[in-house]
């Protein structure tokens, strides 16, 4: 991307993000539509994720899904520009239903560390936000290579009070501390480990998937709360719910931590199979042989 096309960009997503949440939305069906019906990778990933996750279901069930996903994929991706530029009141606003909240408050009077575990699943840029209404978060934050795109999204993510810390060793030692601290850490816990040795094999679905082991890293190293939090979309806003942890997240097992893990996911998903992002390649770099499920 040149100068003046990164320009562009953030001239388009200033504009976005002025546009009310309806609108967007709005927009975000059309787009996802488009995607579900030209003939593309998206789509494709999509409808390989979810046979493989549902072998069950049939081949009409498969492709609507998919395009429900990614209609729902594309609101994500327009909302959150709008997202950025609200005022924490407007954020707690939108939480128009807010399910097991106490198990958050009862980790706090604890004076625990949390873990919050946030999938990709309706809108994580909206738990994010409204988790900084409730606690001092941290989260891992990978810079964009364009400098101006990258401030704008730096600068939303972090409006509200959210403190990002760098995706290397430096950021863990981070998480660490704040931890230690009594305070709350957020963890996107079903992206594909870059690195072989940030990975463990845990079943996703039955089927052997890469997972990250930061989760059970952190948690094996502090006496912390590990909770899952998911923001799906409805009418007006979001709700919001906590989940308890599974408790094989706890194990000093990497591959049973992992396990739990991935079973987190799959609760969030079971809320609503379409808001999940299927549209990303989850069962790549496996460690084993086949290395990737996809064509």
């Amino acid at each position: 991307m040149s100068v003046l096309d990164s320009r562009f960009s953030l001239w388009l997503l200033r504009f976005l993000s002025w546009m009310p949440l309806p609108l967007l939305r709005l927009l975000g069906s059309l787009v996802g539509l488009w995607i579900g019906y030209v003939p593309g990778r998206r789509f494709e990933t999509c409808l390989a994720n979810l046979r493989l996750c549902y072998p069950e279901k049939d081949d009409v069930w498969h492709q609507s899904m998919a395009r429900k996903s990614l209609i729902h994929e594309a609101r994500t991706m327009l909302e959150m520009v709008r997202l950025w530029h609200l005022s924490p009141s407007q954020i707690e606003s939108l939480a128009v239903r807010v399910s097991g909240l106490d198990l958050l408050e009862q980790a706090k009077a604890q004076g625990k560390g949390i873990i919050l575990v946030t999938p990709h699943f309706g809108s994580w840029e909206f738990s994010g936000l409204y988790l900084t209404g409730h606690v001092t978060i941290y989260s891992m934050y990978r810079p964009l290579k364009h400098r101006l795109i990258d401030d704008f999204v730096r600068q939303g993510r972090q409006h509200t009070g959210a403190i990002l810390a760098p995706a290397d060793m430096t950021g863990v030692r981070l998480l660490l501390r704040a931890l230690q601290e009594s305070h709350a850490v957020g963890i996107l816990p079903d992206h594909v480990p870059r690195r072989k040795e940030d990975g463990v094999m845990a079943p996703f679905f039955g089927i052997p998937a890469n997972t990250g082991a930061l989760v059970s890293r952190l948690a094996r190293r502090q006496d912390v709360v590990v909770l899952l939090i998911q923001s799906r979309r409805c009418r007006g806003g979001f709700h919001v719910s906590f989940h308890a942890a599974d408790s094989r997240v706890y194990s000093h097992d990497r591959v049973e931590a992992a396990t739990g893990i991935n079973a987190m996911v799959e609760t969030a998903i079971a809320e609503d199979v379409a808001q999940y992002w299927w549209s990303y390649p989850r069962f790549r770099k496996r460690l084993i042989q086949p290395e990737s499920l996809y064509s």
